[in-house]
């Protein structure tokens, strides 16, 4: 979960989730989905599921290995991911 959201900051420059106080964070980290990474950016659009899997607020639905998340990636590098944003 934590290498997804270090994800979404590399990529955009600011954090997938925004509080006022930490009450205000934990409410939207617990509740509510991020925006979707090709909001603001249309070249981060192949990403987008990658993101979506590594921050799943069910544990069961993300990754299990940083090797199964690395091999996701180098699926879409192979695919031609944009290197350059």
């Amino acid at each position: 979960w934590a290498l997804g959201i270090m994800l979404y900051e590399l990529l955009l420059g600011k954090p997938p989730f925004v509080g006022k106080n930490r009450q205000s964070l934990m409410e939207q980290i617990c509740h509510r989905e991020p925006r979707p990474l090709q909001q603001s950016s249309a070249s981060l659009s192949t990403l987008n599921e990658v993101f979506k899997k590594c921050c799943a607020k069910n544990a069961s639905d993300r990754y299990a290995s940083v090797d199964e998340l690395a091999f996701d990636l180098n699926l879409l590098i192979e695919q031609g991911l944009p290197t350059q944003t």
